[in-house]
């Protein structure tokens, strides 16, 4: 299998560079999100019967939107998970 490589103007090359760091720096911020989001995981409620069913829930809610990349509503979860409970 050959690799082939696309040539870049050389005063493009910076323009494609700065592309680069911007979406790298997007996955992180993505990534970062889902981070903060995992702290509700139902497992570590397995020892209080009563909130167990509604962190299933919430980590279903999260997984289907880090599923269909839906940043919105993991900031949403993220920035107020208590709130996005009682919806």
């Amino acid at each position: 299998m050959e690799i082939q490589t696309a040539k870049v103007p050389k005063e493009n090359v910076a323009e494609c560079y700065s592309s680069l760091r911007e979406l790298h720096a997007h996955k992180q911020k993505e990534s970062a999100e889902a981070s903060r989001v995992h702290g509700y995981h139902p497992d570590r409620f397995a020892h209080e019967p009563e909130k167990l069913e509604t962190y299933h829930k919430l980590t279903a809610a999260i997984n289907r939107a880090k599923d269909s990349g839906d940043i919105k509503t993991l900031r949403e979860i993220a920035e107020d998970p208590h709130g996005f409970i009682l919806r």
